[in-house]
């Protein structure tokens, strides 16, 4: 069985992962997009940058997930830094 330590150390990359890529990436996507259409930039750039960030907020909410069970750790909002997985109830700090 891995050592409990395992556990906290590949979520706590899980957690950095998902807030890149589900949060401060998509976030700034959007600001360019945003930025893209209040400029006279083609109407392809800003859609371009808005399917970009659904896919980096598909790939952040993938990686985030618990090491033990593979399930989602938190039970209703992600707050990035729950104590234990709602489901296996495996420490995650």
């Amino acid at each position: 069985m891995p050592n409990p330590q395992h556990f906290k150390q590949e979520f706590q990359r899980a957690r950095r992962k998902g807030l890149w890529f589900g949060a401060a990436v998509p976030g700034l996507l959007l600001i360019g997009a945003l930025l893209c259409a209040l400029s006279s930039q083609p109407w392809f750039f800003p859609l371009g940058l808005v399917v970009g960030a659904a896919a980096c907020v598909f790939f952040g909410a993938r990686a985030y997930r618990c090491p033990s069970c593979g399930a989602f750790p938190e039970p209703d909002v992600p707050f990035f830094n729950p104590e234990a997985c709602c489901v296996c109830k495996t420490a995650l700090r």
